[in-house]
């Protein structure tokens, strides 16, 4: 059985009770259920014409009930309607190829841009470590081109799900984060380029990363998780992320400071030849002018 056998949709639909069904046990790769007016949508859809397209489910190891690989919004909104869902029964399944639904369903049939940062990683990365079974098994795809073996895992995917391999890379990197920084990266807290910048860092300096931003209530812009980053590639040892923080926003301030240039031509005529070079003798002139102009003002 190859991959595309699995997801085509041969089996007889089958009718149960909302009740009967659970979730997928793998959490990584289901995503949260529809809210709001997302929500709203489906619900008022299934009202209106019924659910049209069966969930994907497979049999549980507790008596009677399914576990549900495609369709957790269908179902929770059944339960709430308190009607049958109908589903088609995948039998004989691995491990590796219910995870394979479950994530291709997700990623095909969910728009990008209305996931959560983290959801579209973790769904990629456990799509890159099946892809890195495929050559150790051959239960999930036995009917590839040979050469199609020999793109890069990132192309690959990406090609399958309309994305990047540079912005597949991104994301399945981001997995690399802990879990309070993903989140913020979720919020918008943390930006996806900085994100992934600060994936780099060892654990330690993470959790160092996230207090300072819990009590200082700061961002971190992309320029900053940079500097973090290079500096713990250079350093063996966890490096001191809040001084090193401190220090960056020293110096942008510093910068930020408005300055006037002007160069020594241009007052040469008031400025002694023996003081032309003495820049503080320069700045102390101007001062004093300045200070004489505004007094008669």
């Amino acid at each position: 059985m190859n991959r595309y056998d699995i997801l085509t949709n041969e089996e007889e639909i089958l009718y149960a009770p909302a009740n009967c069904f659970e979730s997928y046990p793998n959490e990584k790769i289901r995503l949260k259920l529809h809210t709001g007016e997302e929500r709203e949508q489906l619900k008022q859809s299934i009202i209106n014409n019924g659910i049209i397209e069966p969930i994907i489910a497979m049999t549980s190891n507790n008596r009677g009930k399914l576990v549900i690989i495609a369709g957790h919004n269908r179902v929770d909104i059944s339960r709430e309607l308190k009607i049958e869902v109908p589903y088609r029964l995948k039998t004989n399944l691995s491990q590796y190829q219910a995870d394979l639904i479950c994530i291709d369903t997700n990623l095909l049939n969910r728009q990008h841009d209305k996931m959560l940062y983290s959801e579209l990683a973790r769904l990629l990365y456990e799509r890159n470590n099946i892809m890195k079974c495929q050559g150790k098994r051959n239960d999930l795809d036995n009917s590839c081109d040979p050469l199609e073996h020999k793109l890069k895992t990132r192309e690959k995917i990406g090609k399958e799900y309309s994305l990047s391999s540079s912005n597949v890379r991104r994301y399945i990197r981001l997995c690399n984060l802990n879990n309070n920084l993903l989140n913020l990266v979720d919020v918008n807290k943390i930006s996806l380029r900085a994100g992934v910048e600060l994936s780099y860092l060892k654990k330690e300096e993470q959790a160092q990363l996230y207090q300072y931003i819990k009590d200082s209530d700061s961002d971190i812009p992309t320029k900053m998780a940079e500097l973090l980053r290079k500096m713990s590639k250079k350093s063996k040892d966890v490096i001191d992320v809040i001084n090193i923080i401190e220090e960056y926003n020293k110096t942008i301030i510093e910068s930020s400071v408005n300055k006037i240039s002007i160069t020594t031509k241009e007052i040469e005529e008031f400025i002694p030849k023996e003081n032309k070079n003495d820049t503080e003798y320069i700045k102390s002139i101007i001062i004093e002018a300045l200070k004489f102009y505004y007094s008669k003002v």
